[in-house]
């Protein structure tokens, strides 16, 4: 059985009021990959970049 991670990136930044460019040049990931993790479509999680985003 495989197990599936949601990151619920863009809910996060509407409370935060932040933006994915202005998330992007906070944790310098590039934004592109952030887009992919809004949008669900990353298929591999870089657990590197959701702790940066945590932060």
């Amino acid at each position: 059985m495989s197990k599936k991670v949601i990151v619920n990136l863009n809910e996060l930044l509407q409370q935060e009021g932040l933006s994915l460019r202005e998330l992007s040049r906070l944790t310098d990931i590039r934004h592109a990959a952030l887009s992919e993790l809004a949008n669900q479509k990353r298929k591999n999680i870089n657990f590197n970049h959701i702790e940066r985003i945590a932060e």
